[in-house]
C-alpha cells in the first residue's frame, strides 16, 4: 500500500512539474512575441499533447501488464506439448 501511495505521489509531482514548465515556456513564448497563436491554437496544442501522452502511457502500461502476465509462455507450452514448430504438423 505504501508503494502505491509513493507511485501516485511521484506521478502527481511529475505531472505538476510538466504542466508548470509548459506554462512557463508558453508564457515566455507569448511575451517574447515569437508566436502568433491564439487561444484556440493553444487549446488544440494542449489537447494534442495530452492525448498523445495518454496514448503513450496507456500503451506502455499494456506492455508491462502483458509482460507480467506472460501469456506468450503459456502459448509456448501448449505449442510444445502439441508438437507445433517441430515440423510434425505441416
Amino acid at each position: 500500500m505504501m508503494g502505491l501511495r509513493m507511485n501516485l505521489l511521484a506521478t502527481a509531482i511529475a505531472a505538476v512539474a510538466v504542466m508548470a514548465s509548459g506554462a512557463v515556456i508558453g508564457g515566455v513564448w507569448t511575451v517574447l512575441g515569437i508566436s502568433q497563436i491564439g487561444a484556440p491554437g493553444w487549446l488544440a496544442m494542449d489537447l494534442g499533447v495530452i492525448v498523445t501522452l495518454a496514448l503513450g502511457v496507456g500503451l506502455i502500461a499494456l506492455f508491462f501488464i502483458s509482460n507480467r502476465s506472460a501469456p506468450h509462455l503459456a502459448l509456448a507450452r501448449v505449442r510444445e506439448r502439441e508438437g507445433w514448430g517441430s515440423g510434425k504438423n505441416r
